[in-house]
Order: C-alpha cells, then sequence, then structure tokens
C-alpha cells in the first residue's frame, strides 16, 4: 500500500478509533482515568505510543500517579472485542531514553582563571564546550459484557452497550469511580459503535504505577480521541505520542510544529538553554493546538538503542522491550519513529486527534550542538605571551616580584587584568638579593631627599 493510499485509508477509517488516557497533575480525573470525587488524583507521567500498519494498529498507553490504587478505574474505548495486553516498562523506558532532548555548546568555554603563560603547553585534546537533565459483573439487559480478564495487576473487562446511560450505570453500580459529566462523551464514542475496555488495579496490586499495556485492532486507525482526555481536565493537559509508521507522521487536524533550533542559545546568567521557552513559543504560534515534532529518526537511528535497553525492577528481575517491539514490526519492515509532543487547554480537547502521513521524512536528532550564548560573564584579560626570560625575573609594567606564577582574576581595580608575579630564581645567592635591595632602598631615599 502506497503512502497515499494509507493516508485515504486513514480518513476513511477514521471512526474506528483507539484511545489513551491522559491526565495533568491536580486534576481530579483524566480522559478514562477516574477516582471518586473525594479522592485527588495526581497524574505524574504520561505516555502513549502507536505503531501504524496497513495491517494492524496497535495503542501503548500508561499513566502514573499517586493516590490508592483500589479507587481507581480505566476506561478505554475500543473497536471490536479486543482484549488488553500487558506491556513492559522497558518499552517506554528506552523510547524516552533515546528520544530525549540533549543540548550540548559548542561555544568557546568561559574563561575564569588565567593560565600561566609561561608553563609548557598542554598537549591534551582541547575542550569541546560546555555541557551542561477477577471481578464478575451481573448480568444486565442493556450492556453486553464480552470478555474479562486478569491482566498482570489488572482486572479487566470489554463491554459494550447502545444505551450510553445505561453503560455508565453499570459501571458506577459496580463500584467504579465514573463521573456523571462523562456521560456526553461516552454518549459520543457509543455513537461510533465503539465498545469500552474496562481496568482497575487488583487491590493486592500494590503499585502505584499503571503498568503500560496495548491494545491492537485490525487495519489502519490513525485517530486518537481527545474528547475523552477531556474528562477532568481543568486547564490544560500535556500529551506525549511517540508514532511508528513507514515514514515520518504529523497531526492532521491540528497544526504540525517545530521548535526553532537555530534559536537555540544557553544563557549564563541563568545557567540554562531556552529549549523549554522556544517550546511554548512554537505552541504559541499555532494558536495554542499545535503538535511539536519533537524528534524523527529512521529506523537504523533508533533501533539498536531500543532493541538492547534492559533494566531491572525491585526484586531484580529484568526487563526488556523485546516483546513490544516485536508487536511493532508487525507489519512495518522498518518503522520510522516520530515523537510529538503538546500542552493543549482543556478547551482544545473537542476534537479527536487525526494523524497524517508527513510530506517530509527529515530526521530530527534528540541531541542538539548549541553555537549561540548570551550574558556572557567578563573574562580576565589573561596575557598571552610569557614575558620571563630564562633564568630571569619577570618585571612587566605595574608588576613587582613575588609569588611566583600568575595571579588569577581581577587586580582589585575592577579591570580584570591578570598580574604576572615572579620568584626568586634558583641558584641566586640571598645575599645578592639583599644588597640589591638595600642598594634600590637606597637610591629611592636619595631621590626623595635631592631638591626638585
Amino acid at each position: 500500500m502506497t503512502r497515499t493510499q494509507m493516508i485515504v485509508a486513514g480518513i476513511v477509517m477514521a471512526a474506528a478509533v483507539l484511545v489513551a488516557s491522559i491526565e495533568p497533575p491536580k486534576a481530579r480525573a483524566c480522559g478514562g482515568l477516574f477516582a471518586p470525587t473525594s479522592e485527588e488524583a495526581v497524574v505524574t507521567a504520561n505516555r502513549m505510543a502507536l505503531a501504524i500498519s496497513p495491517t494492524q494498529t496497535t495503542l501503548w498507553s500508561q499513566i502514573q500517579y499517586a493516590g490508592n490504587p483500589r479507587d481507581f478505574v480505566w476506561v478505554l474505548p475500543i473497536a471490536g472485542t479486543t482484549l488488553v495486553e500487558l506491556a513492559d516498562n522497558a518499552f517506554f523506558e528506552a523510547l524516552e531514553r533515546r528520544t530525549r532532548i540533549r543540548l550540548r555548546g559548542m561555544f568557546r568555554p568561559l574563561v575564569r582563571t588565567c593560565p600561566d603563560p609561561c608553563a609548557p603547553p598542554f598537549m591534551g585534546a582541547p575542550d569541546a564546550g560546555f555541557t551542561p537533565p477477577p471481578f464478575t459483573p451481573p448480568p444486565d439487559d442493556d450492556v453486553t459484557v464480552y470478555g474479562e480478564a486478569t491482566v498482570g495487576p489488572y482486572e479487566t473487562v470489554t463491554v459494550g452497550s447502545e444505551d450510553p446511560e445505561a453503560l455508565l450505570r453499570w459501571l458506577q453500580e459496580r463500584g467504579y469511580a465514573v463521573p456523571d459529566a462523562i456521560l456526553p462523551t461516552i454518549a459520543h464514542y457509543v455513537r461510533l459503535r465503539m465498545n469500552f475496555a474496562v481496568l482497575r488495579l487488583a487491590p493486592n496490586a500494590g503499585v502505584n504505577q499503571m503498568q503500560p499495556v496495548r491494545v491492537t485492532t485490525p487495519g489502519l486507525m490513525p485517530v486518537l480521541p481527545l474528547r475523552m482526555m477531556s474528562a477532568g481536565v481543568a486547564d490544560s493537559v500535556d500529551i506525549e505520542l511517540y508514532v511508528f509508521a513507514e515514514g515520518r507522521w504529523h497531526a492532521q487536524n491540528f497544526p504540525t510544529v517545530e521548535v526553532d533550533r537555530d534559536r537555540l542559545a544557553y544563557d549564563w546568567s541563568t545557567n540554562s538553554f531556552n529549549y523549554e521557552s522556544l517550546f511554548d513559543a512554537a505552541l504559541t504560534a499555532a494558536g495554542g493546538r499545535g503538535w511539536v515534532a519533537e524528534v524523527a529518526l529512521p529506523f537504523e537511528s533508533w533501533r539498536w538503542a531500543v532493541e538492547n535497553y534492559s533494566s531491572f525492577d525491585e526484586d531484580g528481575v529484568r526487563h526488556t522491550p523485546e516483546a513490544d517491539l516485536a508487536v511493532v514490526m508487525r507489519g512495518l519492515e522498518a518503522p520510522f519513529l516520530t515523537k510529538l509532543r503538546t500542552r493543549l487547554q482543556a478547551r482544545f480537547l473537542d476534537q479527536d486527534l487525526t494523524l497524517r502521513a508527513a510530506e517530509t521524512d527529515a530526521t530530527l536528532e534528540s541531541e542538539i550542538w548549541v553555537t549561540r550564548e548570551v550574558n556572557r560573564p567578563r573574562e580576565p584579560n589573561c596575557p598571552t605571551t610569557c614575558t620571563r626570560p630564562p633564568g630571569g625575573v619577570t618585571m612587566p609594567p605595574g608588576g613587582r616580584p613575588g609569588a611566583s606564577g600568575v595571579a588569577y582574576g581581577s587586580d582589585g581595580r575592577g579591570d580584570g587584568l591578570c598580574a604576572v608575579t615572579t620568584s626568586v630564581p634558583d641558584g641566586l645567592p640571598g645575599t645578592v638579593v639583599l644588597l640589591a635591595l638595600a642598594v634600590g632602598i637606597a637610591t629611592r631615599s636619595q631621590r626623595r631627599g635631592s631638591p626638585r
């Protein structure tokens, strides 16, 4: 299937929607993740991935939060009756590590002290620059239960109904903390003939992080329902999305923008780069609705780092993304990885996100070399020529004999000059030095006593 055919197929099949549940901190509930009104749910991480191929689409989603696991329920609209599979934390860990933005300074290092111009040259490599990172629901005539299972720490059930009010009532009667305000959103996906995968952590799970899950649906379905994310979002929501597909993919019905990397700079006054401010500026220029294409990598640029990643849990068990990578590779011979990130206000969560193949496959690396700098501190005016003769005493203009070497920094007058000082040469008799000093003192006294 060509890329054009994939785009057309994506538009035709846009009604078949996958969902990821995302919530910002300080929100009481997030899209698909609900808690009792007496609980404060604090979500600390929101990540999802989407593998898009002509034959199938797989969604990964993970939520990390603070709260009692027994008080949360996760509702995902799905196409068909596909049950949820458990993914590995190592999958998202590997993706985050490979795509994390790393800024490197290429400018001249800041000089804070003066080197000794008479010292032997250092033969080492020059500095490259500053481097700054199981339950059984009772039968319900209006709700169909398609399947139930225990998947890792989750109790799951797949349900469907043509009556959104009956579905909401079914969830609430079984102790799911789904608020009445979510009814219009549920009704929207019911009209799209979507079913719902409902998850909650088992009471004995003993975890506060929802292990990532994945849901695979036949066919090409590059749509994410932002409407479901609107539940409980007070102000805005941060969304991080990894897209695997045949080439680079962008948002179709939202602006896709990039950080202006040519404007990146290091600010010496704050000891920081300005990446986040440029990220916010890109979103503002897109009217607050933009998705930033942050990283874009061809298969050969990301495969090794992700494929060879592993981590160990508290019990010493080794985890790898191997099983999840195998799912990514189904239907994709050499998947391109695009990382999209945004911060959307709640008012922009009124339509689902549709993805499309981009017009470019240009690479955006995660490691960025920055050549601009601002607010560089004043540096000392260091001497570059050695004025000390072999075996002699150095007496530069304004200097005076003293300890050997160079006095680093300002001379106290605020002009930033380095004062070169000297020492007594080895082998010079002390009596000679004393005699020279005595002659100097006598000469100065004689001059003071002479008439002008």
